[in-house]
């Protein structure tokens, strides 16, 4: 049984020092992640998450989309942690990263506490044991994919609700009032799991712990507590139902994907190793590995051998009760769930998956250490872990700007086409249209059939005015994803610049339709009414775009244009000077803005715009051109002395 400590006054500050200090060197290591953008996943699961924006309506909060595989998806609680987010700070990253921050000390301090508590009485130094393992844990380099890649707060706030329901069961074995900690265990696995299906794994740990410290054994814990293990049962039902709402998360998990269960079986057999040796080598980190599986059992028999005996003989050591045996199987019971049989087909490994059991594994090594070198043993461990603590800062630079990581990623994986894809997708609006086509090139060259890289590649070559070519891209991306409002609406795009207007506007009408949260398809819909000349149609449209994003630059600057094709100056006066309300560095809208002041008869105020488009693009001639001419205009009008 784990027994209460025999003078919990005197020694409070032998446990908040240390908890102190873990929480300054956590804040310490993630201080640089304050100001990393939303990345990757980050844009669907919190950017492009319209149930994210009105706090207010919590029904809508609470059903998050789970199309394309969004992380949100059948997740509820992790939504609504991000709608907070929203609230607090809207598009602004830092209240997402001081919240993941938050969560990974939270978390630390859990594990600390359990750790604590399990080892007192046990070991020669229970204090500096449980702070060696949470140092160690928290500071680790393989944790930033949890902590500062925003999106990954799934896997991290669902390990705090798995320490949670722990802790809280620990302190049930000594308390005078077991049966609240036992009701805060219990529906802190019912939060996990509306975090994270994963989290599921937290009754069978419980049990596991019971027949360690608790019960003695399975049936005695049974009986001992069978309301208690009846309400953690109930999390499943919760899991159930939170799967069946959401399928297979647009085709990207679970038993209905394209990927068998043979395949994703046998990469975990080549990725589990893989992981074992990050905890110990955390070099190279890759931020995304891709889809690849393994070409079959040839590529991966040795590792499979190994794993399935090791399998065997933990379970034989946890039934025996051994330490050895209970550890290895949390180790293994936590990555169940996402690194065994049931297929993620989004993501055939990730590091973040080792973000709890990275526990178990460090817990073996601190109590190898302090059983052989005793307090020197884990003296050097905590040197380790401050090591592991400036690792963890120098990752978080990489992950300082989507560029950055996306080239730390292909350099690491340099045959995985995701990755060349989601740089190039990051090189292209930056202008570097050269070099992004290059990497969408090498991502077909890879796998061929890449919807996403003919989409951008279609792109790349629209902007360089390849139209006529990237049609081809676009109609191969289509039938891969015949649904797909982003690749309906680029191509619509390409449509319209070939002349194929009427074509161009069914496109993105259709966009449109699948996508009516999103404004691209409107305000794309709009321009190829402009170039019919049917501004009345491009007014609608563009005006429908503002509904639903008032900050979008271009349909503004597109309607004030519009408008002054109908002959509404006013009206497009309007609408620039709220273009240059948000970017007051556009020189085009100053131009346009001049343009109108001008025809209206406002010189002195023309000029100013004028003079401020060509301090913003000296090489702006039109601008030049029309300021010479109402200078000398107002020159005429001046009366001579």
């Amino acid at each position: 049984m784990v027994r209460p400590d025999s003078a919990p006054s005197a020694s409070r500050w032998r446990v908040v020092v240390p908890a102190l200090l873990l929480g300054a060197a956590i804040v310490a290591a993630y201080a640089n992640s304050f100001t990393v953008p939303f990345l990757f996943d980050d844009l669907l699961a919190i950017v492009r998450n319209p149930t994210i924006r009105h706090l207010g309506q919590l029904g809508q909060v609470l059903q998050p989309p789970s199309a394309l595989g969004a992380t949100v998806g059948g997740r509820p609680l992790l939504n609504l942690t991000f709608a907070l987010n929203y609230a607090l700070s809207g598009s602004a990253v830092w209240s997402y990263h001081a919240v993941n921050l938050a969560v990974h000390v939270g978390s630390a301090l859990l594990l600390f506490g359990l750790v604590g508590r399990l080892a007192q009485n046990r070991c020669a130094h229970p204090r500096l044991l449980a702070t060696t393992i949470t140092a160690l844990w928290a500071l680790h380099p393989l944790q930033t994919e949890s902590v500062t890649y925003l999106a990954q707060r799934a896997e991290s706030l669902a390990a705090t609700f798995i320490l949670l329901t722990l802790y809280a069961f620990v302190r049930a074995l000594t308390s005078r009032r077991p049966a609240a900690w036992l009701a805060a265990s219990a529906a802190a696995t019912v939060l996990g799991v509306l975090t994270k299906e994963t989290a599921a794994v937290a009754p069978v740990l419980v049990m596991l712990l019971d027949r360690a410290v608790g019960a003695g054994g399975f049936a005695s814990a049974l009986r001992q507590r069978r309301w208690y293990y009846a309400a953690l049962a109930a999390s499943w039902i919760v899991v159930a139902l939170l799967v069946l709402g959401t399928g297979n998360r647009g085709g990207t998990a679970g038993l209905g994907t394209d990927v068998s269960i043979w395949s994703y079986l046998l990469t975990q057999a080549g990725a589990i190793p893989h992981y074992l040796r990050l905890v110990f080598w955390p070099s190279p980190l890759v931020f995304d590995y891709g889809t690849r599986l393994a070409s079959g059992f040839a590529e991966v028999w040795p590792p499979f051998f190994l794993l399935t005996a090791g399998a065997i003989a933990t379970i034989l050591a946890a039934w025996r009760g051994r330490l050895a045996g209970l550890l290895g199987l949390a180790f293994l019971l936590l990555l169940a769930p996402s690194s065994s049989f049931v297929p993620v087909a989004s993501q055939t490994m990730a590091e973040h998956r080792m973000y709890l059991p990275l526990a178990a594994v460090l817990t073996g090594v601190a109590l190898v250490a302090s059983a052989w070198l005793g307090r020197l043993g884990l003296a050097v461990l905590l040197a380790v872990a401050v090591l592991g603590g400036s690792l963890t800062w120098r990752r978080n630079e990489v992950y300082q700007s989507a560029t950055s990581i996306w080239r730390d990623t292909v350099a690491s994986a340099p045959a995985n086409p995701r990755a060349h894809n989601n740089l190039g997708g990051v090189l292209l609006p930056a202008g570097a249209v050269m070099e992004a086509t290059a990497h969408f090139e090498t991502a077909l060259q890879l796998q061929p059939d890449y919807p996403d890289a003919h989409n951008n590649l279609g792109n790349a070559l629209m902007q360089v005015g390849r139209s006529r070519d990237a049609l081809p891209h676009f109609e191969l991306a289509l039938r891969a994803r015949p649904r797909s409002a982003d690749i309906l609406t680029n191509y619509g795009s390409a449509l319209a610049q070939v002349g194929r207007l009427d074509e161009a506007i069914e496109r993105h009408t259709q966009a449109a339709e699948l996508a009516p949260e999103f404004p691209d398809p409107l305000f794309n819909r709009g321009n190829a009414h402009y170039a019919r000349r049917d501004y009345a149609a491009a007014v609608r449209d563009y005006s429908a775009a503002l509904a639903l994003d008032p900050r979008h630059h271009d349909a503004r600057f597109n309607l004030g244009i519009t408008l002054i094709g109908l002959g509404r100056p006013q009206d497009a006066l309007r609408e620039f000077r709220r273009v240059l309300e948000l970017t007051p560095d556009d020189a085009a809208a100053h131009a346009e803005t001049a343009n109108i002041l001008a025809h209206l008869g406002q010189t002195a105020d023309a000029v100013a715009h004028y003079e401020e488009c060509l301090r913003l693009k000296p090489d702006f001639e039109a601008a030049r051109i029309n300021l010479a001419r109402l200078r000398a205009v107002l020159q005429r009008s001046t009366p001579s002395p």
